[in-house]
């Protein structure tokens, strides 16, 4: 019977522990608004959460894994369907709902900038402590760059975000350009898989395999690309090496096909 009882007990810890995470995942990155330096901060779920004992882990291309302070949030709760905004200018608004950085404490990778990014927030496990290196204790991660293949620091933890069910894959980045002001997720489900197809940018990016620039992509651009192409136009060079070649060829055909 002492073994059946212990059976039960481990049971329902694992079934209250299961719940939790769910419950915690209800928190999501919503939208970041790179122009005013806000992150937002939205909690998808039916019930208030509180965020006491909750900390921002953050990466740029030359800054690793700046935590936020261990009691920054304590005493912060997202209402059901409500958000937060955290200030990265330290300009919050009087609202209960707006906090500045330094309020938060500890450090954040800043400027807060499209270049190469990195964004997760950490809750504490079942035992009260918060592990940075932890898929569970992980709540939430969005990451963007202007050159997937040149991050820096700001890859510290995408393949731990990939590992927790967060985001598709490590090496995939929100494509931003120098220009982009504005991240928003799309799902609005509470979903927690996210990956660059789940998000849109402001302004949108340019479409270059549009090449005669009518809106949509057909035989009109192909057209245009091998006019281009066959009257030595740098308009066609699309791998930027300075050259036309069948690199220029292929990377179109690329582009093309990945459509916009």
């Amino acid at each position: 019977m002492p073994h059946a009882f212990s059976t039960l007990t481990i049971g329902a810890a694992l079934a209250a522990s299961s719940a939790a995470l769910a419950a915690d995942r209800d928190i999501q990155f919503r939208s970041i608004d790179l122009g005013a330096g806000v992150v937002e901060i939205h909690n998808f779920g039916d019930a208030a959460v509180d965020l006491s004992g909750w900390r921002f882990c953050t990466h740029d291309f030359n800054e690793i894994r700046r935590y936020s302070a261990n009691s920054g949030l304590n005493g912060v709760s997202v209402p059901a369907g409500g958000s937060i905004f955290i200030h990265y200018n330290d300009d919050a608004p009087a609202d209960p709902s707006a906090l500045n950085i330094s309020s938060i404490g500890g450090f954040f990778a800043q400027p807060l900038n499209s270049a190469s990014y990195a964004l997760e927030i950490f809750t504490p496990g079942p035992d009260g402590l918060l592990s940075f290196g932890s898929t569970t204790d992980m709540n939430d991660h969005v990451q963007w760059a202007v050159d997937p293949a040149s991050v820096g620091s700001a890859s510290a933890r995408s393949v731990q975000a990939a590992a927790a069910g967060l985001w598709t894959a490590s090496t995939a980045y929100i494509d931003t350009e120098p220009t982009t002001s504005l991240i928003v997720l799309t799902d609005d489900t509470g979903a927690e898989l996210h990956g660059p197809a789940n998000y849109v940018l402001d302004p949108a990016p340019p479409c270059t395999p549009d090449v005669n620039n009518d809106g949509v992509l057909d035989n009109g651009d192909i057209g245009a690309f091998v006019q281009l192409f066959l009257a030595s136009d740098l308009a066609a060079d699309f791998n930027n090496d300075g050259i036309l070649d069948n690199g220029d060829i292929g990377a179109f055909v690329t582009e093309f096909l990945a459509g916009c």
